[in-house]
């Protein structure tokens, strides 16, 4: 692991790899959220944007492992920022996940 004063320095990068057992640990607590802040909405379904980028894919398959996949609806979401090749990646992770979408 590299020290303190060479990350400050920008002469090494800094690790942010977790043990496969942190990362379960991680995924658990979000998930638990999820449905958590649905059960306080009154809730127990959810409608996420999906963009095609990484944040909004990550965002649906935490969802969907809290949620289930019938209880995700996507939508994707298209601008003048988000071209063709984008908006395929969006509807990508909708069918890799088999939610419901809509564009």
């Amino acid at each position: 692991m590299s020290d303190p004063e060479s990350i400050a320095r920008g002469e090494s990068p800094l690790d942010l790899t977790l043990a496969e057992a942190e990362l379960d640990t991680r995924r658990a607590h979000i998930t638990e959220f999820i449905t958590d802040q649905l059960d306080a909405a009154g809730v127990d379904q959810a409608v996420l944007g999906l963009s095609g980028g990484v944040d909004s894919a990550t965002v649906a398959y935490l969802a969907v492992e809290a949620l289930g996949a019938e209880n995700v609806h996507g939508l994707v979401m298209p601008s003048v920022v988000n071209d063709d090749e984008t908006m395929s990646d969006a509807e990508r992770v909708a069918m890799d996940l088999e939610i419901s979408y809509d564009v």
